[in-house]
């Protein structure tokens, strides 16, 4: 079973990953799930072991220019400009807002003493060290303005995406990678790849801010599963930082 995540911080997972997890931060945002629902949402097709496939979710893709074009499994994806949704625009400049705001594990935590991923309020298990203090060199950074984002759009608890890591070269290497969840709940699942191999669940809710950081995309993969019991729509919005332009 994974473990599970339930109190706000930053995770030490080893080896230089990092996972941030910021309940209802962008809760007030909520408001604008209308305007994030009636974007130019897109089901393309990608490659999957050598078959073009439907995507099982729809997507749309924002950048700061027709240069960040964005591809993977065999998709090609034209951004929209920021300043064509308000509420795209409203959303990076809060979630950037909130990242200031908790720059390290010693603003994230007050402080406190480490406690390991899902121990406490969390549920047990070791999944990874808290991290207290701001001497851990990979929590350190998330100031820097995103200049891309890719929107991901679950109707219901059907639409999903399979275990994958977000490691194009487009982002080079040990991207951060920070999402914004709004509408249904979902469970967002995290394996690890060697070693141990542990498994992560976070219990994303509208208004959530997710952070993957320093060398998670190296060993780490996740996913967010199909759940029957959900009928209500859920948007993710990833924001990442493309440093070597296709």
């Amino acid at each position: 079973m994974p473990q599970c995540i339930t109190q706000a911080g930053w995770y030490a997972l080893g080896a230089g990953a990092y996972l941030g997890y910021f309940p209802s931060a962008l809760a007030h945002l909520t408001r604008r799930l209308p305007e994030l629902l009636a974007l130019p949402w897109e089901q393309r097709e990608v490659v999957v072991m050598g078959r073009r496939v439907q995507q099982p979710r729809q997507v749309c893709y924002f950048a700061d220019g027709p240069a960040l074009a964005y591809s993977y499994s065999g998709l090609r994806l034209e951004p929209h400009n920021w300043s064509s949704s308000a509420a795209v625009e409203a959303v990076k400049r809060e979630l950037e807002e909130v990242m200031r705001q908790n720059p390290s594990g010693t603003q994230a935590d007050g402080g406190g003493a480490s406690t390991s991923a899902g121990s406490g309020g969390g549920g047990g298990g070791s999944g990874g060290g808290r991290d207290s203090g701001g001497a851990a060199a990979g929590a350190s950074g998330g100031v820097r303005p995103f200049n891309s984002c890719l929107l991901n759009l679950y109707g219901d608890g059907s639409r999903y995406v399979g275990w994958h890591r977000d490691d194009e070269p487009v982002f080079g290497p040990d991207p951060e990678i920070a999402s914004a969840s709004f509408g249904a709940a979902r469970d967002f699942q995290l394996r690890e790849v060697a070693g141990a191999r542990r498994r992560l669940c976070v219990r994303l809710s509208t208004g959530d801010v997710l952070v993957m950081r320093g060398t998670l995309q190296r060993h780490w993969q996740h996913a967010l599963p199909k759940r029957k019991r959900v009928d209500a729509p859920r948007i993710s919005l990833t924001f990442r930082r493309i440093v070597a332009p296709e």
